[in-house]
């Protein structure tokens, strides 16, 4: 099973790079709780291939990434994402291995629909964290940064 398909509108990824990504070297740029969910921001490591046509019109070279992981459970987070500036003195996320798995515990929804909880967690020398949840979407977009 592909991560990609314990997601809530996987085609939300999986139109841009025809299945599921890897989830390796993700630099992380943001982490953001707000009540009982919590964002996660950053870049995949590798871009589509072949690129979404837009994206090589308008010279994207970077694949903007935010999971938004909802009504989470249960949150464990130690250390904080790190930046720093590339080449090109763009600001980007250190990387940060994710994983996305599912739980053997069930919760039911509102429709009577049995589902397992969502893990989304990730981990590198500097952050670990693990949050479970039962709605996890993930938006993807290509974009260029912009130096400071």
């Amino acid at each position: 099973m592909n991560w990609t398909d314990l997601i809530t509108e996987s085609r939300m990824v999986t139109s841009i790079y025809g299945g599921a990504t890897s989830l390796a070297h993700f630099a992380l740029e943001d982490l953001v709780f707000s009540g009982r969910s919590v964002r996660l921001r950053g870049d995949f490591a590798q871009m589509p291939d072949p690129l979404p046509e837009r994206w090589a019109s308008c010279g994207f070279t970077r694949a903007g990434a935010t999971f938004n992981a909802s009504d989470v459970v249960e949150a464990k987070v130690t250390g904080m994402p790190q930046l720093h500036f590339d080449d090109r003195h763009c600001l980007e996320g250190d990387p940060v291995s994710l994983a996305v798995e599912q739980t053997k515990c069930i919760w039911t929804a509102p429709d009577g629909t049995e589902r397992p909880y969502i893990v989304l967690s990730g981990n590198s020398d500097f952050l670990e964290f693990r949050f479970v949840c039962k709605n996890l979407r993930v938006g993807v977009k290509g974009y260029t940064p912009a130096p400071y």
